[in-house]
């Protein structure tokens, strides 16, 4: 998410695109969880889209496709975007004035794989 702000782009577009994409992955991982866990047809997930206003029947077919050929993919991936989140601005609260971005992924970097609940006690 950060790499929108690396872009030659301003920073309120690069703030527009990041929460768009943001957006766009926290919707496909409630319609995994619908399709997987609920048992949404195609019709019932073109239904959920409809009301975010995402309406073109081809966009939202392969979308349905993606998703049911691996389940619960959008939901890792948009979960520890979240974990990420909340961990950052743990950091910020904990670090306050001292805290920098380098810092922060540094430290991650350095604990290398492991659970949040780790990282939280690194920071």
């Amino acid at each position: 998410m950060l790499s929108y702000y690396y872009a030659p782009i301003s920073k309120t577009e690069a703030a527009i695109m990041q929460k768009n994409t943001s957006i766009l992955l926290g919707l496909y991982a409630l319609a995994d969880m619908g399709i997987h866990y609920d048992g949404w047809s195609l019709s019932d997930t073109a239904s959920f889209f409809r009301d975010y206003g995402i309406t073109d029947a081809q966009a939202i077919s392969e979308i349905y496709g993606l998703i049911v050929s691996d389940p619960a993919n959008y939901l890792k991936y948009y979960i520890g975007y979240l974990e990420f989140l909340e961990l950052k601005k743990y950091a910020i609260e904990k670090w306050g004035d001292k805290f920098t971005q380098e810092r922060f992924h540094k430290i991650i970097l350095e604990t290398g794989p492991a659970p949040f609940k780790i990282l939280r006690a690194q920071m």
